[in-house]
């Protein structure tokens, strides 16, 4: 039996939206899994928290109820299954996000985005955002003299990742890794960051050549402290290239299975739903982030990260991958622990608590729309009691305005 919820977030934490329905599920294989390096405890609750949570779980179904009869009554589809919504709005203080729904609309029109880039095994690198902005520079490249082209792809195909983060002291860092014959050089470049100019920053390659770095915010309201949309341009030995990196908070879809025991499944399943309930507790999502990076003609990537209130962390990180007949790559996604400048909001958590991570053996990327949004289908081995179980996570962007 699997259940479903979604989970909206709106910078930081804004919108829960939860849907209740049920299916049957497909028997799985239990995927050999890695050993967890700390047991998450059962859930506990204290007798106050509980009828919190009860009375909040009754104004909720209360809410759903009246928003119903205002829609001409419940929506009870042929198979016996429900539908159901509750939201609750909490706003940030220059927030520039757009809001949305579980459906696709607010991802934009188009068809499916590529960057033109292919990996080796001859999957296709993906955009992240259905904003054009990606089509268009891909237009502008093949504008370019055919040697032009070919020069430019060379150094394109050469940036293997990239991230980037504005700190407290207004100092914009680009970390950058470029292959270097079957290794990867790491580069990092500093520049005070200015929301409104162009940014110029030369870096060494570690090779004995320098490539000339620019970045410029593409957000449509411009921060001080803040950038949601950057575009960065290379330039070394005549060639040019150009990435588009964005940071945004995402809403989170998620299925999982019926809950039978208390176990490190049972307190993660409950970490998601208790972020659909107004009531206060420390076993429940704080903030979805959605980083990624787009390589005109090369690769493309994205990590998620998804903190608890009590400094849970959850993060993933894989290539933004589609399979030639553009289907969904089934790839294996990365755990990632390392959270150093992951994102501009989220900062340092100091004690963050890696034990949901330790209990998730495996991952895969099942879904890529190439506009912001990706599906993960996690195993989870529980080690007090050996229980294995599936987790299904939907990551969808909540885009910020953008324009080149």
């Amino acid at each position: 039996m699997k259940l479903r919820q979604l989970l909206v977030f709106s910078l930081a934490l804004v919108f829960f939206t939860a849907c209740g329905s049920k299916k049957e599920s497909a028997a799985q294989q239990p995927a050999e899994a890695q050993k967890a390096e700390t047991a998450v405890p059962a859930p506990t609750i204290s007798s106050e928290e509980a009828k919190k949570k009860a009375d909040a779980e009754k104004l909720a179904a209360a809410k759903l109820a009246k928003s119903k009869e205002g829609r001409g009554g419940s929506t009870r589809r042929q198979d016996g299954k429900h539908n159901g919504k509750h939201k609750s709005e909490h706003g940030q203080k220059g927030s520039s996000a757009s809001q949305g729904d579980s459906s696709d609309s607010f991802l934009g029109t188009q068809d499916i985005v590529i960057t033109g880039g292919k990996s080796k095994s001859g999957m296709k690198y993906s955009g992240s955002a259905g904003d054009g902005i990606l089509t268009q520079l891909l237009t502008e490249e093949k504008m370019k003299l055919a040697v032009d082209q070919d020069r430019n792809a060379l150094l394109a195909a050469s940036i293997w990742d990239m991230s980037y983060v504005v700190d407290g002291q207004g100092e914009l860092t680009l970390d950058i890794a470029l292959t270097k014959g079957a290794g990867l050089s790491q580069v990092k470049a500093r520049t005070q960051y200015s929301a409104g100019h162009v940014m110029s920053v030369a870096a060494n390659t570690g090779s004995g050549s320098e490539i000339q770095l620019t970045a410029e915010c593409l957000d449509t309201v411009k921060a001080s402290d803040r950038c949601s949309n950057l575009l960065v341009k290379f330039v070394k030995d005549g060639a040019e290239a150009t990435a588009v990196l964005r940071q945004t908070l995402a809403n989170i879809w998620f299925e999982y299975d019926k809950v039978e025991q208390a176990n490190e499944y049972a307190t993660l399943v409950e970490f998601f739903k208790n972020s659909s309930l107004d009531f206060e507790t420390g076993n429940k999502v704080d903030s979805a982030y959605l980083n990624t990076f787009e390589v005109v003609n090369g690769k493309s990537g994205f990590k998620v990260v998804v903190t608890g209130k009590r400094s849970q962390v959850l993060g993933f990180k894989a290539d933004l991958l589609l399979k030639k007949d553009l289907s969904a790559p089934m790839i294996s996604v990365d755990k990632e622990t390392k959270f150093k400048g992951v994102d501009m909001w989220m900062g340092q958590i100091v004690g963050k608590d890696l034990s949901f991570m330790s209990s998730i053996s495996d991952a895969k990327l099942v879904q890529n729309n190439t506009k912001g949004q990706i599906t993960l289908d996690m195993t989870v081995k529980s080690a007090s009691t050996g229980s294995v179980n599936s987790l299904t996570l939907r990551f969808t962007r909540v885009p910020v305005s953008a324009s080149l």
